[in-house]
């Protein structure tokens, strides 16, 4: 089973890297442009083949092998949110490649949950938290895209700060002048275990409730 996930992750990962570390060779004159098969479109191929490869599988699988499918895509969505971290980490602006690959993760899961061959396999407490799981994903990556910020090593005097800011803003801009703005991580972070907290909880209460109906019955 992880051979047919792996091996389109690994093919379109390769590919995707190759593009983005030999066409900036020719199509820029930065001595950084290779870093674009490194940091964006290398991931950006690996988690979308991984995805494919899980969809793909899940369609044909049953019961057992679909919950099994169900915990590697959460390793996927755990991975790209990891790497968000480290790309908002280096660049506002690239992290925007970083939620295009969360609404990938986010289009997959909804094509698992909710595709007819794959969502009469799922258990009860599954089916009844894919709303909750879907409008979290969707919600964290709104949250990255306007994340909280802080003071940056440009800012001079009292200058206000907004709580928030789009990351396209120039002000957060590190790559032409000291950044007036700067992503507050900590906080960021804290705002998606919160919500991942959130889902949590209301995945076990549901789980709870379901037990308790099929026990009364």
């Amino acid at each position: 089973m992880l051979r047919t996930v792996i091996l389109p992750a690994a093919v379109t990962g390769a590919i995707s890297f190759a593009v983005g570390f030999i066409a900036p060779v020719f199509l820029s004159n930065s001595n950084l442009g290779p870093l674009l098969g490194v940091f964006v479109t290398g991931p950006l191929g690996a988690i979308a083949g991984a995805l494919w490869g899980i969809v793909r599988v899940a369609r044909r699988s049953d019961g057992a092998r679909i919950g099994a499918l169900l915990q590697v895509l959460f390793g996927a969505w755990v991975l790209t949110m990891l790497y968000t971290f480290l790309i908002i980490s280096l660049s506002a602006k690239l992290t925007i490649a970083a939620i295009a690959l969360q609404l990938i993760v986010t289009a997959a899961a909804l094509l698992f949950l909710y595709h007819p061959e794959i969502s009469s396999k799922l258990s009860e407490p599954v089916r009844r938290c894919r709303p909750g799981v879907i409008a979290a994903m969707i919600l964290i990556a709104a949250m990255t895209a306007f994340p909280p910020v802080t003071s940056g090593s440009g800012a001079r005097g009292a200058q206000a700060v907004p709580r928030i800011a789009f990351l396209l803003d120039g002000r957060l801009d590190s790559s032409r002048h000291q950044p007036l703005l700067a992503v507050h991580k900590s906080t960021l972070v804290l705002e998606w275990l919160c919500v991942t907290l959130l889902l949590a909880g209301a995945a076990i209460v549901l789980t709870n409730v379901n037990r308790r109906q099929l026990f009364r019955g």
